[in-house]
């Protein structure tokens, strides 16, 4: 019998996939002309595995609940604590998430060797500079209050579900009014 779909996108360490191969798949089904032309630096784009299956997002085989832990744990400074939208003052970050709290690892790939690998590829391929931020939170619950990044994001779910909003940017992206003015110039 053939395994569901969903359970072809969750982790197993037998078949866990190197950070280079995670990069290629997600450059081969996200990273296309279509998506530079339409969405990078203008709009969201909401690739959904349950709709599109999940060859574009392998990191969900990569990453095992065993990793994510030592994730936190080689963290340091860089773990921070926040229970609905607040910071959550309890250093055993494994009792506070029992207590509704979320982790956010920033600066994530320090501590993982296939995301490490995943940012150097799409870095060089594509991005310069990427770096991976590590989200856990319980359900029910959300990390932090609604915001805008200052920087293009991929969110890459790895296990559960979450409901994300996108919402149009406060402000418009420098490289756009330029293009824009270049446009109008030579028109």
């Amino acid at each position: 019998m053939p395994a569901s779909p969903k359970a072809q996108c969750v982790a197993g360490k037998i078949d866990a996939p190197t950070g280079a191969e995670i990069a290629d798949a997600f450059e081969k089904a996200i990273l296309t002309p279509n998506f530079f032309a339409e969405h990078w630096e203008k709009k969201p784009l909401h690739f959904k595995a349950s709709e599109r299956g999940c060859e574009a997002n392998k990191l969900p085989k990569a990453m095992s609940v065993d990793d994510v832990m030592q994730l936190i744990r080689l963290s340091g400074s860089n773990l921070k604590i926040f229970r609905q939208g607040d910071p959550y003052d309890l250093d055993n970050f494994m009792v506070a998430y029992l207590d509704g709290a979320s982790m956010i690892v920033n600066q994530a790939d320090r501590c993982n060797p296939a995301l490490y690998q995943v940012c150097r590829e799409l870095a060089e391929r594509h991005f310069h500079h990427v770096f991976a931020v590590v989200y856990l939170t319980p359900p029910g619950s959300q990390a932090v209050r609604r915001h805008n990044d200052d920087q293009d994001v991929f969110l890459m779910q790895v296990w559960g579900r979450k409901k994300v909003d996108h919402v149009g940017s406060t402000t418009t992206l420098t490289l756009h009014r330029r293009d824009a003015r270049e446009r109008q110039a030579s028109s």
